[in-house]
This record gives C-alpha cells, sequence and structure tokens, in this order.
C-alpha cells in the first residue's frame, strides 16, 4: 500500500525485515564511539563562557539576601515546580517558596524563546489545568509564547508570583537533623530554610554543548537555541530575522529543536548550512487553530480525559475499541507500535493472562518497521531537489530509539537553494575554527553558528542541577549516589530526608510529561500533608525498601535495555555507552501505568510504609 502524506503514514509488507536490521545495524555501527559520553559538556547556572558569544543568557541580578523559614521550599518554576505549588495549595499548605533562576515562571518556555519552538504533544492535554483557568489554546499544537503566557497564567491565577524568588539559584542544600530541616544556599546570600525541599529541576534546563577542538575559537556570533540571540538575528516577536540577511549560517544538530528552528532561519540567512550526525524521524504535523464549536462541546472534565486516552493508546494499553481523542500522529504510530506489545493480546493458546512474549514482541517489531519505512517513504516524496540529500535524512533506526520529530516544513526545506544538508556520516563536526567548521576535511567558513545540541537529560543529578546536596551526616548525595542514583518510587531516597525529587529517573513517564509530573505533585503533596497531619518531623525512605525499588527497576527495564542497545547512540541509550550506573537514573520502564497503580496502592495503604519516621 502506497503511503499518503498524512500522519498514518506506514508501508505494509512486503518488505525484508532482515535487510532493515541489517541497515540498522550498520548505521548503529557507524555512530559508535567509545568516547560519546564525553561528546558534549553540560552548562548550569546561566553561564556559557566563550561556547556563547552575544547569546541571551542572563545579565546577572543582585539583590539583598532574604532571611526566612518556610515549610516547603520548591527549587524550578517551570510547570513541575508550579503544580506542585498548586498540589500544596489545594493540600491546605500555603507556607512555601518557590526560587528560580529565570526572571518569571515558565522553565523550559521561559528559556526557549528561539523561531518556531513548539510542543511536540497536543496544546489540549500539555498545557495543565485548562479548565482550572478558563483557557483554550488557539491551536492543536501552541508555540512557545503561548505556552509561556499560560505559565504566567497559572502564576497569576493561584497568587504564585508573591511566593517566588526570582533570578535566584540553588548553590547547596544542608540537612540539618538537630532543627528537621534544610539549609538553602543561594546565589542572592540569602539564608533560607525548609521543612521540606521540592526539586523540580525539568528535563530541558541544562543545556549541552559539542565538546568540539576550537569551539571557542570561534569569532562570530555563536548560541544554543535555548538561549537564542534575537539582538543578532532579530525577529523577537515578529519572527522575521533580518539579522541574518546576507549571513552564512551554521546550525548543529537535527534533533526536535533544530527541526523547528531550521525552517525559519532558512527564510532569512543568505545560506544554512545543517550538520547532521543522525536524522531524526520525521512525521506530519497537522497543526491547525482550535474550532471554537468544537470547544464549546466539550464537558466537565473533558482534559483529565483527553490526557487519559492519550496515555492509553500510547503505552499500548487502550481498548482497541476504545476511540483516539487526540488522533495525531503520536496516537496512531504508537497505537500501531506499542499495540503488538499490549498484555490485552493473547497468546498463542488464547489466554489473555499468558501472553506469547516472543510473539508479542516480533509483531511489535514488524509494526515498527512498516511506521518507519513510512517515513522514509514520505522523505522521497518531500525532498525532490536532491537523491543524495533525500537519502541522507532517512532514518535508519526503531521508532522510540529516538524522540520522534513532527513537522511540515523541515523537509521540505532541504528543497531550498540557499539550504545544504552537511551530513557527517555519523561523526560529527571534526573541529571549530576561528571562521567556521571542519567537517570531513573541508572547511565551511560562517558568519554565525547556532548550537540546535539539546540538554542534559540523563546525566548524573548534581551535574545536571548544579546543586550540591548534603543529607544527614554531612552525607554528598555524590557519595550516596556513586554507583548511581538510588530511591524509593523515584521521590526518596535514604539519608536525605524531606527532600523530594520531581523526576522521570526511577518514576513513570509519559510521552505527554505534562501527565507524569501531574501525578507526581498529587504523591508529592500526599506526602507531605500525611506528615503534617500525623505530627511527624521528618521521613525518608528506609535502606531495603530503596534497594527493592531500585531493583525492581533494573529488573524491569531490561527488556527496554536491551532494545537501546541495538538503538543508534542517542541521549536515550546514552550515546550508545551503556551502564548499570547511567542506567539507573533511567524511568521506571515496567509501564507508567503499573508505576501509577503502585503510588496508588502505598496511598490507599494509608501506613507510610517503606519510610523512616521521625516525629
Amino acid at each position: 500500500m502506497a503511503a499518503t502524506d498524512t500522519h498514518h503514514d506506514a508501508v505494509e509488507m512486503p518488505f525484508d525485515p532482515n535487510k532493515i536490521q541489517a541497515i540498522y545495524d550498520e548505521q548503529r555501527n557507524l555512530r559508535l564511539n567509545d568516547e560519546d559520553t564525553q561528546r558534549y559538556r553540560h552548562v548550569t547556572g546561566g553561564g556559557f563562557g566563550v561556547a556563547q558569544k552575544h547569546g541571551n543568557t542572563e545579565s546577572k541580578f543582585i539583590r539583598d539576601g532574604i532571611s526566612a523559614k518556610y515549610e516547603v521550599i520548591i527549587v524550578g518554576g517551570g510547570f513541575g515546580g508550579l503544580l506542585s505549588a498548586i498540589q500544596l495549595l489545594k493540600s491546605g499548605i500555603q507556607d512555601f517558596a518557590i526560587i528560580e533562576q529565570g526572571r518569571d515562571f515558565g522553565g523550559t518556555w521561559y528559556w526557549n524563546k528561539y523561531p518556531g519552538a513548539q510542543c511536540d504533544v497536543e496544546s489540549y492535554i500539555y498545557l495543565p489545568l485548562l479548565e482550572e483557568v478558563n483557557y483554550m489554546p488557539k491551536e492543536k499544537y501552541s508555540y512557545a509564547p503561548e505556552i509561556f503566557r499560560h505559565a504566567q497564567t497559572l502564576g497569576r491565577h493561584f497568587g504564585l508570583y508573591s511566593k517566588a524568588l526570582f533570578q535566584t539559584t540553588v548553590k547547596s542544600l544542608h540537612w540539618s537533623g538537630s532543627s528537621h530541616l534544610w539549609k538553602v544556599e543561594t546565589d542572592q546570600s540569602d539564608h533560607l530554610s525548609a521543612r521540606w525541599v521540592v526539586l523540580c529541576p525539568g528535563n530541558q534546563s541544562t543545556p549541552r554543548f559539542p565538546n568540539i577542538p576550537g569551539v571557542e575559537s570561534f569569532q562570530g556570533a555563536s548560541f544554543h537555541t535555548s538561549r537564542w540571540d534575537y539582538s543578532y538575528t532579530k525577529g523577537e516577536g515578529d519572527g522575521k530575522l533580518l539579522g541574518l540577511k546576507g549571513k552564512r549560517v551554521g546550525i548543529i544538530g537535527t534533533g526536535a529543536s533544530a527541526v523547528q528552528v531550521v525552517p525559519n532561519v532558512a527564510d532569512y540567512a543568505q545560506h544554512l548550512f545543517v550538520f547532521q550526525r543522525t536524522p531524526s524521524s520525521i512525521s506530519v504535523r497537522n497543526n491547525h487553530p482550535t474550532s471554537e464549536p468544537w470547544a464549546l462541546s466539550l464537558g466537565y472534565g473533558w482534559q483529565r480525559r483527553r490526557m487519559d486516552n492519550f496515555h492509553a493508546i500510547t503505552t499500548g494499553i487502550a481498548d482497541p475499541n476504545e476511540g483516539d481523542l487526540v488522533n495525531d500522529a503520536w496516537t496512531t504510530m504508537l497505537r500501531k507500535v506499542a499495540g503488538g506489545l499490549s498484555t490485552k493480546n493473547s497468546g498463542s493458546n488464547g489466554n489473555p493472562a499468558q501472553p506469547d512474549l516472543q510473539q508479542m514482541a516480533q509483531a511489535s517489531q514488524l509494526a515498527d518497521f512498516e511506521v518507519m519505512e513510512g517515513i522514509r517513504a514520505r522523505v522521497d516524496r518531500v525532498v525532490t531537489k536532491n537523491s543524495d540529500t533525500a537519502s541522507a535524512l532517512k532514518p535508519w533506526y526503531n521508532l522510540l530509539c529516538k524522540r520522534p520529530c513532527f513537522h511540515d516544513g523541515y523537509l521540505q526545506t532541504f528543497n531550498k537553494e540557499n539550504v545544504t544538508l552537511v551530513d557527517t556520516s555519523g561523526k560529527g563536526v571534526e573541529a571549530v575554527t576561528s571562521e567556521g567548521v571542519v567537517v570531513r576535511g573541508q572547511h565551511i567558513e560562517l558568519d554565525c553558528i547556532i548550537y540546535a545540541t539539546g540538554f542534559a537529560w540523563q546525566t548524573e543529578w548534581t551535574e545536571r542541577t548544579g546543586i550540591q546536596i548534603f543529607g544527614r551526616d554531612g552525607l554528598p548525595i555524590t557519595k550516596k549516589w556513586a554507583e548511581g542514583m538510588s530511591t524509593f518510587h523515584g521521590w526518596g531516597t535514604h539519608g536525605f530526608p524531606n527532600l523530594i525529587l520531581m523526576t522521570h529517573a526511577q518514576s513513570g513517564l509519559s510521552v505527554n510529561y505534562t501527565h507524569t509530573i501531574i501525578e507526581k505533585a498529587e504523591h508529592m503533596a500526599y506526602i507531605i500533608e500525611s506528615c503534617r497531619a500525623r505530627g511527624i518531623q521528618a521521613v525518608e525512605p528506609t535502606g531495603e525498601a530503596e534497594n527493592a525499588w531500585v531493583h525492581e527497576c533494573l529488573r524491569v527495564a531490561e527488556p527496554r535495555n536491551e532494545f537501546l542497545r541495538r538503538c543508534t547512540p542517542s541521549y536515550f541509550n546514552y550515546e550508545g555507552q551503556m551502564s548499570t550506573k547511567l542506567l539507573r537514573s533511567n524511568f521506571y520502564s515496567g509501564s507508567p501505568n503499573e508505576y501509577q497503580r503502585e503510588l496508588t496502592r502505598w496511598r490507599e495503604n494509608g501506613e507510610l510504609e517503606g519510610l523512616i519516621l521521625h516525629y
């Protein structure tokens, strides 16, 4: 069946699965490098040094230090921090502060203001609490300015601005066993303490730059997409990047940020060079304005129903007859691929309680081949200027080896005369000089380098956040986690009382990250509220409960880890350098639904089992 240019792209048999797998393995091996885990350097605290020249980094703001004691301090003002604060308010807890590096709420959407920045999950389920603030996004997939405004709306609606310390960076946390308080050190000479600290660093808070030789020698403009320099490009507010007129621009990276920014830069640059190590999979976006009649037809509770429906479909637990409320490329592709892994499917004996796991895996892999064949066929249909370019843009790996991308203009950009794809055959840019970059021995002169190189996501906690944490008896969390991250249910760690981690590590993770943090915020508020009601001063996991959870996370992760080992290098598999230590920073792989059932069971038990209680 010929694929059509819709989000239902897929190519059914005949194709040779063995041949496709051989190409996958070949392309993966091209990109393997023993030093790939050192391919990037991470930047915390807002400072980018000479790797970013003229970029939109925050100017240093100094205020008078504050002395205050709170019940709760929330670190981070993105959706994770906002939803945590809102859940505290709903639980009757008002004595808290939110500490945020930026000048406003928004987190990812405060920093990422590059042209074309957009959520890749439907805005009706990604933007939280739409019904509570009586707002409907303007489009199916919102752009960054609207998402940022929504974060501001949440801050105003729930009165959170008066509780925020903006332009403030947490440097360290020290637990005081005598007072059962966390001492919080900031870069503003504050004297802060709190009974509880909730850490909400987000998954896209720490930009990473490539460790390319000579990167600091470049004399032109350079900046990371998450710190876009509109003083150089112009166009803030109207998208007209007139500052790029007559400029030779290089974009390093072809992941999610690059896919969104490339078409916009191509419209204004004299010439755009896109440097690619590994192509992303690009499916149709099909964005469109929100229909007012449709919005008015929605009944009470529509957003949670829509979230749950999306979650069920993308995790493979939806009934085959259940309708698809979101009906986009995410649900179409993952329903096809994840459906083969669903335990709802019967085994060879017809007993749904005993599925044939090998048969399920084979069915899922064939479905994955079909979906990816459709994505590759779309490249041929769209990229018509140069067959070599089209070939280089085809992704040869399984769908979820990298996060899929969706765009209706990215591939088309490579038909433009002023755009050149520089495919590096998996090796990346060799060097940066004062006047450009070197790829395969060829020097390419540039006026501007834009780093679309993503974020530190699955890296060590202190490296990613820049926060030094010292628990009971001064134990550094870096020492505690020297062999890898260790938590109970992904939120607490033994030896660090009243510290709650709002992170994906050892936790359930949904394609829609908002769904994940809503559930974690509810759980966080339950823990704090329960302790207050029972007169408990501090809690921490027992070593036994923590070890059991880590063991369970590693056990259920093994099938996914085996899948990732055969993937092309990406941040999903630690650039192909997987180790037990790194894998302990991964999310709970059993399924988000199993994880949530475990948290629900734990709350309903009501005994705070697995915790040491300090009265």
